[in-house]
Formats: C-alpha cells, sequence, structure tokens
C-alpha cells in the first residue's frame, strides 16, 4: 500500500490542479502534443480511459515523459490494473468498487481512486483504508448535493467527483471542502484533439479558478 506521505503529496497535487482531464484518445501520435497542450495551460496530471483499442499504447506513451504524471482511468479488472502498470501508469482510476480489484491495487503502492454512488460503496473503501474516492457519475447522481449529503456520515473521506461536469458547474464541486478535486473532459474534447486544436485546449486548460 502506499505511503501516506506518497498519498497526501498526489492529493496536494491533484488540489493544486483542480481539474484532471479524462481522456479517452485512441491515436498515439496525438498525445504528446495533447499533453503538451494542457501543459501549456498548467496541467500535468492526466487520466488515460482505458476504453479505446490503443488507450494504453497513449498510455504508455505519455508515462514515459517526465513532464507528465499519467493515470489509467476506467480500470475495470486486475489484468486491466496489471497492464496499466506495466505501461507506466502512476496512478488508477475505476468507475465502481469492486473488493478484489480494490485490494489488488492496494497492493501495488500506488493511488487508487475507485468509483463510489452510494453510501455502502464509500463504507466499503473507508473500511479498506481508503479515503479518497471518485465520485460517479457525478451530476446523474445529484451534483454537489449528492455529494454533500451522501458524504455527511463520512467525515474523513475526500472525492474527486466525474461524469458530465462542464468549465459552467466544475467550480461548485471545488467549493465543497472534501472535494479535492474534479474530473472533465471539456478541455480534451475528441473534436479538439482531431483537429489538433492545441491552442484551445490550453485556454480551456488555463481557466480554473483558486480554490
Amino acid at each position: 500500500m502506499a505511503n501516506k506521505e506518497q498519498l497526501m503529496e498526489f492529493e496536494s497535487a491533484l488540489a493544486n490542479q483542480q481539474v484532471v482531464p479524462v481522456i479517452t484518445l485512441d491515436d498515439p501520435d496525438l498525445a504528446i502534443p495533447m499533453a503538451e497542450a494542457l501543459l501549456a495551460g498548467g496541467i500535468s496530471i492526466l487520466e488515460i480511459t482505458l476504453r479505446s483499442e490503443n488507450s494504453m499504447q497513449v498510455l504508455k506513451t505519455l508515462a514515459k515523459d517526465e513532464r507528465f504524471t499519467i493515470g489509467a482511468g476506467s480500470v475495470n479488472s486486475t489484468t486491466q490494473l496489471d497492464q496499466a502498470i506495466s505501461a507506466g501508469a502512476k496512478f488508477i482510476v475505476s468507475p465502481g468498487s469492486y473488493e478484489p480489484l480494490i485490494k489488488a491495487a492496494l497492493v501495488t503502492g500506488l493511488p487508487y481512486l475507485p468509483g463510489v454512488s452510494t453510501p455502502s460503496e464509500i463504507l466499503l473503501n473507508h473500511n479498506l483504508g481508503l479515503e479518497l474516492v471518485k465520485f460517479f457519475p457525478a451530476k446523474l447522481l445529484g451534483g454537489p448535493a449528492a455529494i454533500k449529503t451522501i458524504s455527511a456520515p463520512f467525515p474523513t473521506m475526500r472525492f474527486m467527483p466525474t461524469g458530465n461536469i462542464t468549465q459552467a458547474d466544475y467550480s461548485e464541486y471545488l467549493a465543497l471542502h472534501n472535494v479535492v478535486a474534479v474530473g472533465g473532459s471539456w478541455m480534451v474534447k475528441p473534436e479538439l484533439v482531431a483537429a489538433k486544436d492545441w491552442s484551445s485546449i490550453t485556454s480551456l486548460a488555463s481557466l480554473r479558478d483558486s480554490k
């Protein structure tokens, strides 16, 4: 399991960045230019979702570059967990909470954010030793009001909400004391990446409020 100092350092980096781009990309050749556009906007922690045929190669390409902290998202099995770690992932994110996967992820020593949407899932993770989890799908579940209500019995738990969060409303999530950062894709929309519109990506990445 990751030591407390490493986890605190990772959480501090998340809080400083505020927004973690949730990226679905199939073309490894676009990975570095896209990431550099984000970096120009002050974003270096990126989540690469394992949702496309070449996503593992995208992850591997970015993980080799020390300018970035690359995580694997949509990790749904221990097989994907192992593959992501082999590809160089520095943190792992899952859409839900599956106890065997949680336990396997904890053994790796990497920061792990399993998805939660119910008190039972929060309780499971809390009792397995996790204090930072992903709240997903955030907007569908009721947004900031849902987090405020569902987290009340768990004063030590902290959240990274993800799921249809936009540039217009992400600051409402960050206003909650137990929200460390949010996951979002508005600055890496597929059409912007496909068009290689790096300047727009940089501009969108730059538009973040101070918490």
